[in-house]
């Protein structure tokens, strides 16, 4: 799992699993909306593959070449918090933090919004479009 080839960051189902650990209630819970999914990471994952899957960072910072971009699951507030195309102006505004490119997950809608030379992108979904049509979208 942990590959350097690849920069991983926190989304919001790791942050459900975390607790689905902590408290059968809560498992229950979660198994009922999503299924068996957590279950099969806790009795398949090994102790170094749970501490790596737990301990990843909420954010990331990466530069290619002169750009800079900072990559969040939800956005710079939250991994669970929803910024989608038609979000209000102030939301927008908010969720830039990056010096040329901030780039959020989370809701499976591609994003590109412009502001003062700075970019805010979700580049959308190859396996869970929401999109219309279930349809790679991005």
């Amino acid at each position: 799992m942990d590959d350097r080839r690849f920069t991983c960051i926190r989304g919001n189902h790791e942050d459900i699993f975390e607790k689905t650990l902590s408290c059968p209630r809560i498992s229950a819970k979660y198994r009922k909306m999503y299924g068996t999914g957590y279950d099969v990471c806790r009795d398949s994952l090994s102790k170094d593959e749970l501490h790596w899957l737990l301990n990843l960072h909420k954010n990331t910072e990466i530069n290619i070449e002169d750009v800079h971009f900072s990559v969040y699951h939800g956005s710079p507030a939250a991994t669970d918090e929803y910024v989608y195309p038609d979000a209000s102006t102030a939301v927008l505004e908010r969720c830039y933090v990056a010096r040329d490119i901030t780039v959020l997950g989370h809701t499976h809608y591609p994003l590109m919004h412009e502001l003062n030379g700075r970019i805010l992108l979700n580049p959308g979904s190859i396996g869970q479009p929401r999109d219309f049509g279930g349809q790679a979208c991005y």
